[in-house]
């Protein structure tokens, strides 16, 4: 009776082991994260509000022709305001090598957080970068963002 047992047991490990093998893509975790155009394509034109005063409305097609950086981030909870300040920082400590290459560079704020909180992951950064908010989130939906932070590197030909 042992080996009936036993035999029933090895049948459901091996189903469950085909499963996971034929299923293995649907576990791994997409590199690109953007949902709503993948990579190589042309970047979606998305509006972007300044968050200084004096700084213009930044447009996607208004960058067409120059490569540029665009880091999208959140801080509304505490591990966000550190990994948001930790990748503007790495982007911040690659000034000299992008502006050698005329590539501009812009921090997004895609969750509307409030300005003292924006101020708090820009002073831990000591990042310089123009800062642009995403009104109404548009940005966010236009690229299905889902990881954040998240750097989008687009070249000249968009």
């Amino acid at each position: 009776m042992k080996t009936k047992y036993q035999y029933k047991f090895i049948f459901r490990v091996l189903i469950v082991l085909a499963v996971l093998f034929f299923n293995i893509n649907t576990l791994m975790a997409v590199a690109f994260p953007f949902r709503e155009f993948k990579e190589g394509d042309p970047v979606p034109d998305v509006s972007l509000k300044p968050f200084e005063a004096g700084q213009q409305t930044a447009t996607f097609s208004g960058l067409k022709g120059k490569p540029f950086i665009a880091v999208f981030w959140g801080a509304d909870l505490p591990e966000k305001v550190e990994h948001a300040a930790k990748v503007l920082g790495e982007v911040e400590s690659l000034t000299s090598f992008l502006q050698e290459r005329n590539v501009q560079r812009l921090s997004v704020n895609v969750q509307n957080d409030d300005a003292a909180v924006i101020k708090e992951v820009l002073n831990k950064s000591k990042s310089s970068i123009d800062v642009y908010l995403d009104e109404n989130q548009k940005a966010y939906a236009t690229l299905g963002i889902f990881v954040m932070p998240t750097v989008l590197v687009v070249d000249k030909d968009g």
